[in-house]
């Protein structure tokens, strides 16, 4: 198959593909999607390895990072960590397919303006939709993907604005990148969602800072290592500085003028997760085992609460082990986006990655929570891994902000 063809497919596949893994799961339907994934991954991994484009020991570093991470999962949810067996092909379906996202996202050419248009008019799409139920209160459309929390909704919409950036730079200015950040600041504008707002000031924030000092793994890696031990840390304290009096007055303000407690109750579900850690340190508890955050409804519904921080999620979950490994995993892309050839890119990468480090203090999305958020943040950091290892068409942007 030509590497040509290859490119607008994977690009379809993994825009589209979400959405009946979303409306099919645990059917033929998802597993045929999971097959024809890893299939073309494959696929392209080869072509990419034979035309030397990526060097191979990044390939194989990324690849085994995500074999790794992925096997320890399985044995935990085969020790059995209180995950149904009904749910098992669910649970593993979605840990395995955020690395194969990122593998693939990552050996596309995105300075194609196939693979552009394509991404951009189903994100469009995607994110109209998903507003437009938003604004009728999660009106029942028969379709549970488009029926998105406010949260998700709205960091889907500050990636959104990021992506219209990033096409901005590798490729042309076009009518597709207006509207794609048009509609992406809508969508956060429309959530009420303060953590996307902050996730956007953040990234271009950090990527200034960026162009200015410029990447390098001296400037990279420590920035990574440092902001995992300040979430980890901050994920510890929280608990304790919600008692303090300026942060309960601070809260009593949040929630005059915007209806919201400040943290949402996370330093509760924070210090569950924290005593959850402490009965098994080094393995956990299993994954997805929430047996102190089940709520049964009137109508009898039993609910699993997400603990809203990853980090504390992979202790409680997975213990120091998972911990480890995670990080490892995330090393590997830091030191990938950081020693490649286009300046911007690698710029853009870094920013993008530490702004998902920070973000995960308040959800849990990079390998469990919401799929939809899940897939368009490892289709970002590929895409900006893609543009590192490439040689930049025009120097002048390595240079300029805009």
């Amino acid at each position: 198959m030509a590497f040509r063809i290859l490119h607008p497919l994977i690009a379809a596949l993994f825009a589209f593909g979400p959405l009946f893994f979303a409306m099919f799961a645990n059917s033929v339907v998802a597993q045929a999607y999971l097959g024809s994934a890893i299939a073309l991954s494959s696929l392209i991994i080869l072509e990419r390895v034979f035309n030397r484009s990526l060097p191979t020991w990044t390939l194989f570093l990324l690849m085994a990072a995500s074999v790794v991470m992925i096997c320890y999962w399985a044995l935990l949810l085969a020790s059995g960590s209180g995950v149904d067996s009904a749910d098992t092909f669910k649970v593993l379906g979605r840990l395995s397919i955020m690395p194969l996202v990122l593998c693939a996202a990552g050996l596309i050419d995105w300075r194609r303006p196939s693979v552009i248009r394509c991404v951009s008019i189903t994100a469009i799409v995607l994110l109209s939709l998903f507003t437009l139920v938003h604004l009728n209160n999660g009106m029942t459309t028969g379709l549970i993907f488009l029926e998105l929390h406010s949260n998700f909704l709205g960091i889907i919409g500050g990636f959104a604005i990021i992506f219209a950036f990033y096409f901005r730079r590798i490729g042309r200015s076009s009518i597709l990148n207006i509207l794609l950040a048009a509609v992406g600041l809508i969508a956060c504008v429309c959530s009420v969602s303060r953590t996307s707002y902050a996730v956007v000031i953040l990234f271009f924030g950090i990527y200034f800072i960026y162009c200015l000092i410029g990447v390098r793994p001296i400037t990279a890696l420590p920035a990574v290592v440092l902001t995992i031990a300040a979430a980890i840390t901050l994920s510890l304290s929280w608990p304790n500085w919600i008692e303090h009096p300026t942060v309960q007055r601070a809260s009593e303000v949040s929630m005059e003028h915007l209806g919201k407690r400040l943290g949402g109750g996370r330093a509760l579900m924070w210090q569950k997760g924290k005593m959850r850690f402490e009965k098994n340190p080094w393995i956990g508890t299993g994954t997805e085992a929430h047996a102190d955050w089940t709520v049964i409804k009137k109508n009898g519904e039993v609910l699993k609460l997400s603990i809203h921080n990853y980090y504390y999620a992979v202790l409680h979950e997975s213990g120091i082990i998972g911990l480890a490994i995670i990080t490892a995993y995330i090393m590997a892309i830091t030191w990938v986006l950081s020693t490649g050839h286009n300046m911007d890119s690698m710029t853009l990468g870094i920013a993008f990655l530490l702004v998902l480090l920070i973000h995960q203090i308040t959800e849990v999305s990079l390998t469990t929570g919401s799929f939809m958020v899940g897939i368009a943040m490892w289709t970002g950091l590929g895409a900006m891994l893609s543009g590192s290892r490439s040689i930049p068409v025009d120097p002048r942007r390595a240079v300029s902000l805009w």
